[in-house]
């Protein structure tokens, strides 16, 4: 995700706090979304393997109160919070496949926000208390949730759904892409 056009400076570690702020905004109005579709087939009842209910009932995977903490310390007001805009061009995650799509891209946002939140400290002097937490994966051992997720994405694959996955994600990938292209121009 760093190489989106808002996050680049960001993770170069060239950004004002102005710009960091408005690349949060701008991420938070794609992630919220996001976690949100999860969470919708996480309650949905549909027929999953056990890891994957074992992982969307964990949690660990919702970060967006991360993006509304870091939000708040830098300023933002809870009410201005809410009414960002938000993507509404999402992928589907109707199926189990289409779930893991999604979360592979905000798993392995964990990895590249490990680079982002080192630059930020660099940079600007923030940490997971002062404005850093989501890229700072609120102090999460990133290794043990990679491995967490890698298990569920194996799981997957065993059961035949890894081309299945492998567009989910992909689509994931691109609203991102769009939703960053239309916004970050805005």
């Amino acid at each position: 995700m760093e190489h989106a056009s808002p996050l680049t400076r960001v993770a170069r570690g060239d950004a004002s706090l102005m710009e960091y702020t408005a690349a949060l905004r701008l991420l938070y109005g794609f992630i919220a979304p996001l976690e949100s579709g999860i969470a919708t087939f996480a309650a949905s009842g549909t027929e999953a393997t056990a890891l994957l209910q074992a992982l969307l009932q964990a949690g660990h995977w919702q970060r967006t109160h991360l993006l509304e903490q870091d939000l708040r310390v830098l300023g933002l007001p809870a009410e201005a919070i809410r009414q960002l805009p938000q993507c509404t061009a999402m992928p589907s995650m109707a199926t189990p496949a289409q779930a893991v799509g999604a979360l592979y891209l905000l798993e392995g946002s964990r990895l590249g926000g490990k680079v982002i939140a080192t630059s930020l400290n660099h940079a600007l002097g923030l940490d997971e208390h002062s404005g850093a937490a989501y890229f700072s994966s609120n102090g999460e051992e990133l290794g043990a949730v990679w491995h967490r997720f890698r298990l569920v994405l194996e799981e997957v694959a065993a059961a035949g759904h890894g081309p299945a996955v492998i567009e989910a994600a992909r689509q994931a990938f691109l609203a991102l892409g769009v939703w960053f292209e239309h916004r970050g121009a805005a």
